[in-house]
C-alpha cells in the first residue's frame, strides 16, 4: 500500500515548492483559490540581460526553461532567431499555467471559486483551459475578466500594463449564493458593470501592515484581497495560495476569519512574510481593513 502524502500545516506560511506542497492539500477540501503567480512579464531574449523585476528572478519568464530540456537546447543555440525564442517563452509560459490549473483543480471543493490574477493574456491562457479541458468539461463557469485599474500605476511601465486582471471561474456545482448568477449582483456595489475594481497599489513600505512593509516588488492591496475573499467565501472557509509572496492572502484571510493554506517558495520573502503574519496576530483588535468580520 502507497503512504499517504504528509499533509501541510493550516494557517501559517510554508517555505517550499508551491507545485509540491500542493500535493499535500486534501482533494476537494479548498473553498477559494486566491492567487498572484508570477507573470513572467519580462522575456528579454539576451543571456546578459537581466529580465526579471528590479533584478530579481522569479518573473524572469526564461526560468521556464528549466522545465523543457529540448526548448532549453534550441533557445540556447545561437541560430535561433529572437522572434522564435519569444515563441518558445510563450509556449512554456502556457504549459505552466495549464499545468497549474490541472495540478490546483481537483483540491477545490464542489462548492467552490478560483481567483487568479495575472497578466491579461496569462489571465486568457487559463480561461481557455478551464473551458476546454476534456478532464473537467462543463464543471466550471468563467466570469468575465476582472481588472484591477490601479489608480498609481508604476511609471516606468507600459501604459498597457497599468492595470491587472485576475480569472475569476465558480465551481458549477454551487449550491449556495455562490452561484453565477448572484457574481453581477455581487459586484454593483464595490466596481464598475465591467468588472473593474479601482484603488491604489502599494506603492511604498507605509502603505502596508507590518514588519515595515511588505517587502515584496508587487504586493496586492489589502482592500482589493479583502473584497473578493468577502465575496467568495464565508467565515471559517479554507483559502489556498500557492504563491503567497508578502503575506497579503495569509493576513488578510485571519482578519476575516478565514482558514488557509499559503506556499511560498523564496527563502528571504517566506521570512519577512512569516514575520509579518506574527506581529498582525499579535497586535491587531478588530479588523484593520473593513472593520467587519463577515
Amino acid at each position: 500500500m502507497s503512504e499517504m502524502p504528509q499533509q501541510v500545516a493550516l494557517n501559517r506560511i510554508i517555505e517550499g515548492d508551491s507545485f509540491k506542497l500542493i500535493q499535500q492539500v486534501p482533494d476537494k477540501s479548498v473553498n477559494l483559490l486566491i492567487t498572484d503567480p508570477p507573470y513572467f512579464l519580462n522575456t528579454a531574449t539576451k543571456k546578459d540581460v537581466s529580465a526579471g523585476i528590479n533584478g530579481e528572478t522569479w518573473d524572469d519568464a526564461r526560468i521556464l526553461l528549466e522545465t523543457d530540456p529540448a526548448l532549453k537546447a534550441e533557445y540556447a543555440d545561437e541560430s535561433t532567431t529572437t522572434d522564435r525564442r519569444l515563441t518558445i517563452l510563450s509556449i512554456l509560459k502556457q504549459k505552466f499555467f495549464e499545468h497549474f490549473l490541472e495540478v490546483i483543480e481537483p483540491k477545490m471543493a464542489d462548492d467552490s471559486a478560483m481567483i487568479v490574477f495575472n497578466r491579461y493574456a496569462n489571465v486568457q491562457i487559463m480561461r481557455n483551459w478551464l473551458k476546454k479541458s476534456p478532464k473537467i468539461k462543463d464543471k466550471w463557469i468563467v466570469d468575465s475578466t476582472f481588472e484591477w485599474a490601479k489608480t498609481n500605476p508604476q511609471p516606468t511601465l507600459d501604459p498597457k500594463y497599468w492595470s491587472e486582471y485576475a480569472l475569476i471561474a465558480t465551481n458549477s456545482f454551487a449550491t449556495t449564493q455562490r452561484t453565477i448568477a448572484n457574481l453581477a449582483e455581487n459586484y454593483v456595489d464595490n466596481t464598475t458593470i465591467d468588472n473593474t475594481f479601482v484603488t491604489t497599489r502599494p506603492k511604498n513600505k507605509s502603505y502596508v501592515y507590518g514588519d515595515n512593509g511588505a517587502k515584496h516588488a508587487t504586493p496586492k492591496p489589502f482592500d482589493l484581497w479583502s473584497y473578493l475573499i468577502r465575496r467568495f467565501s464565508n467565515p471559517e472557509d479554507l483559502l489556498l495560495d500557492p504563491f503567497s509572496g508578502s503575506g497579503t492572502t495569509a493576513i488578510t484571510a485571519t482578519d476575516l476569519g478565514r482558514n488557509f493554506y499559503a506556499f511560498e517558495l523564496d527563502e528571504k520573502q517566506f521570512k519577512a512574510s512569516s514575520k509579518r503574519l506574527d506581529e498582525f496576530k499579535k497586535n491587531r483588535g478588530k479588523s484593520i481593513f473593513l472593520g467587519l468580520h463577515s
